[in-house]
């Protein structure tokens, strides 16, 4: 798998809301509801953030998008997200769809980058992860 190279936003922040439904895993292209804001990648790729709502327990995935094949849809190289996570009441982490309104953000530092990781990484099933010890 080829890595991509992340570019730094060129904006402090930038916020919009998907006008599409978004399918994690499946879908390769995000619809928003004013990506204009969002920088172009080209040649290099931006983090998103798409999460369910300003519920920090809500659920998120991260993706690199390195295209904008019009002013609002981000596209990424394949249908890969980067780190996901479920609802914290529980949940299989496949398939997750976010619907129309779910926020999708610019991350906007490393930083950022490695606190979503993190979270990520607690969220581990150590019962399952024991049969690999």
């Amino acid at each position: 798998m080829t890595v991509p190279v992340i570019a730094a936003p060129s904006a402090n922040s930038v916020r919009s809301t998907l006008s599409a439904t978004f399918t994690r895993g499946t879908d390769s292209s995000i619809a928003l509801a004013d990506g204009a804001a969002f920088p172009n990648p080209t040649p290099l790729g931006h983090v998103v953030l798409i999460h369910a709502d300003d519920d920090p327990s809500s659920k998120y995935c991260i993706l690199v998008y390195d295209d904008k094949s019009d002013a609002d849809t981000l596209t990424m190289d394949a249908a890969t997200d980067y780190a996901t996570a479920v609802n914290l009441g529980g949940g299989a982490a496949v398939d997750e769809v976010f619907q129309i309104g779910a926020i999708v953000d610019l991350v906007i530092g490393v930083e950022e980058i490695a606190r979503l990781f993190a979270v990520q990484a607690t969220k581990v099933d150590f019962l399952t992860a024991q049969v690999f010890l």
